[in-house]
């Protein structure tokens, strides 16, 4: 064989080593990976928590779309806090994120935050189906994916040994009084519902309540020595009293 054939073999042979070797260390690599794959993600999410406001690239993980703000021609706020954003946590994709502005169009059921762009400041509405739950002022809400309401968001009103308290709120608009300058209005509304033994009940009054719970004796009898009251001023405020109490008995 010529000179000139035996460097092409002695070629050939180097390059199918390089791939065999390079073959090896791949599948191993992708071995050790895939075993330590959830345990790398999870603390790699952890590493990336957010924990200020300063914070403001929070969009390596969450994505939505920019946020477009409508309805100035409507009387009243579309928000749950007014025109203004509030710091809080949200649980997006099962990572936490503390202490980041948000802000919740209950007209539109959207679940708002801020991000830099890059040049400017911009309105983040959140991808809510990858949303667990979110917080701020002391008030939770949750993403109810379970069988006994229709998904979507929820007020976690109340979360006890027994039972669950979950409160939908809503806006919707109205023609208004032709006195005003706005032609409709957003009119606030919430239906209440306890989650108990696997069974959902509406609670407008008292009486949704004692069904929901069998005629509980010392329940009618804590309601009336301590007068609460199921107006739709005091409503929650009596639930939350009397299915504390319930737990405890």
């Amino acid at each position: 064989m010529s000179k000139d054939g035996n460097l092409v073999k002695l070629r050939c042979v180097q390059i199918l080593l390089f791939f065999c070797t390079s073959c090896l260390c791949f599948s191993l690599s992708y071995g050790q990976h895939s075993a330590n794959s959830q345990e790398e993600i999870t603390k790699s999410r952890e590493r990336n928590v957010k924990q200020t406001y300063t914070d403001l690239d929070i969009a390596d993980f969450i994505t939505g779309k920019i946020y477009q703000l409508r309805n100035f021609d409507i009387e009243g706020s579309q928000y749950f806090t007014g025109e203004y954003f509030v710091n809080g946590s949200l649980v997006y994709d099962g990572v936490l994120f503390e202490n980041i502005p948000l802000q919740y169009d209950i007209y539109r059921q959207l679940v708002i935050t801020l991000f830099d762009s890059g040049s400017t400041i911009e309105n983040l509405s959140i991808d809510s189906n990858r949303i667990s739950w979110f917080s701020f002022d002391g008030l939770k809400f949750v993403n109810y994916k379970g069988v006994l309401l229709p998904h979507g968001i929820y007020q976690e009103f109340y979360n006890g040994y027994r039972s669950t308290i979950l409160i939908k709120r809503v806006k919707e608009t109205a023609r208004n009084d032709e006195r005003s300058r706005y032609y409709y209005k957003f009119n606030t509304n919430y239906k209440i519902y306890l989650l108990i033994k696997n069974q959902v009940y509406q609670i407008n009054k008292k009486k949704d309540l004692m069904i929901a719970l069998g005629n509980d004796v010392e329940v009618r009898k804590y309601i009336k020595s301590n007068n609460l009251s199921f107006n739709r001023k005091m409503i929650e405020e009596s639930l939350s009293n009397i299915m504390a109490y319930y737990d405890k008995i």
